[in-house]
């Protein structure tokens, strides 16, 4: 049997980011791939699909496609759709504009269902540039559209005023009520924050009570070196859940850095009511409110191997 607080902790938490790296499958397999996936029996670990609203249009199209080869009716696609300025000649908020545009006319759909919306943001033009006019261009924009409901994670630009702008920049997004998105990995190893830089972004996100997602190389539950041979260490989502508890129950950045940098396996425990990490225990109660307007998702091209992992360290039930 499942522990409470395992699906507590990990139910909906995968989006699914098949059409990006590493694997980068076409449209056809994509779709194929998720909704085979969300009937499995790991289904309920699977949260939205993501994709750039410059595909928006071929998605359509390929469901349509699908629908006709299986002969059935498809249940609509939850999506998370991350906001492309498609043109890189154009202003940045021309862009942004052109990407909403797209998704005004599938919001109706029988197909789709837009759930949530994903901001990468510009570097900003100088110094003296702030994200509070940057963030209050886009609010605008898609209030304009009718979209200002839909959940908006905004990614900021991993430059160099990074880490010591994240305290500002979390509340810049908490006056807008807009999530934030890390990014946690790449195919370089410079993509990857330090656990220092990690944990500062969780903090700054929890204390300005701030939502966030994550995507790009969170593979395992733990952190460890890429068993793809890269040579690069990689984030661990566990890690990442566990840290974001952790920074919610009042913790300094040094201990959820400490979270964030387990490697071993046997410091994380579940029972039937609580998960535990070294000598810190968080209930089922905690669980949800943090997966609820903390820590809510990250994206992966994979399901299976999160399960398998989660599996293989005692999380997850041979069954799932």
């Amino acid at each position: 049997m499942l522990a409470p607080p395992a699906r507590a902790l990990f139910t909906a938490l995968i989006d699914y980011a098949g059409l990006y790296p590493p694997v980068t499958r076409d449209m056809q397999a994509a779709v194929s791939e998720y909704d085979k996936e969300r009937s499995g029996s790991s289904g309920w670990m699977l949260g939205r699909f993501i994709i750039a609203a410059s595909r928006i249009e071929e998605l359509l199209q390929e469901i349509n496609a699908y629908q006709r080869r299986t002969e059935r009716a498809l249940a609509p696609f939850a999506l998370s759709v991350i906001v492309d300025a498609v043109d890189g000649s154009q202003p940045w908020l021309t862009g942004m504009k052109t990407s909403l545009d797209r998704l005004v006319a599938p919001l109706q759909t029988e197909t789709i269902a837009l759930q949530v919306l994903e901001v990468p943001l510009p570097r900003l033009a100088s110094q003296r540039d702030t994200y509070d006019a940057t963030i209050g261009q886009f609010v605008a924009l898609a209030s304009t559209l009718g979209m200002r409901s839909l959940p908006t994670y905004v990614e900021l630009p991993r430059d160099e005023r990074w880490h010591s702008g994240l305290p500002d920049a979390m509340t810049v997004l908490a006056r807008y009520r807009c999530g934030a998105k890390v990014r946690c990995g790449g195919v370089s190893a410079d993509a990857f924050p330090s656990p220092e830089e990690l944990a500062a972004f969780i903090v700054a996100a929890t204390n300005a009570k701030v939502p966030f997602k994550a995507t790009a190389g969170l593979h395992h539950p733990l952190r460890g070196l890429d068993p793809a041979g890269t040579g690069f260490m990689m984030h661990g989502f566990l890690n990442v859940l566990v840290a974001a508890l952790v920074a919610r129950d009042g913790a300094d950045a040094i201990t959820v850095e400490a979270a964030i940098g387990e490697e071993d396996a046997n410091a994380f425990r579940i029972d039937n009511e609580t998960i535990a990490w070294r000598d810190q225990h968080f209930d089922i109660a905690s669980i949800e409110a943090m997966r609820s307007d903390g820590f809510v998702a990250y994206g992966s091209c994979s399901i299976s191997e999160p399960v398998e992992d989660l599996t293989a360290i005692g999380m997850l039930s041979a069954q799932g």
